[in-house]
């Protein structure tokens, strides 16, 4: 394979900026949480948007107890970001 085979492949997403807030106040987010906390399986197939994703990581590194909207949330999921534990 050619390097620049290798480049086009990896290239195929384009990634935007989105905002700690924006992510955690959406929808998908909410049920990510909710679904991995209920110790339910991943529907990525049926839920196909990123904050799903992130709110399942988020979901199993953020305690039980801890409110998603609460401020300790919002800086305990940017510090996740930060060190890439959540993408």
């Amino acid at each position: 394979m050619r390097m620049s085979d290798f480049d086009r492949d990896r290239d195929q997403v384009v990634s935007v900026d989105v905002s700690v807030l924006k992510v955690m106040s959406s929808r998908e987010f909410r049920v990510g949480i909710a679904e991995v906390r209920a110790g339910k399986p991943p529907r990525f197939d049926e839920e196909d948007d990123w904050n799903y994703e992130r709110g399942r990581q988020f979901g199993i590194i953020a305690p039980a107890n801890m409110d998603p909207r609460s401020d300790m949330a919002v800086r305990l999921f940017s510090a996740a970001v930060r060190r890439g534990y959540i993408v």
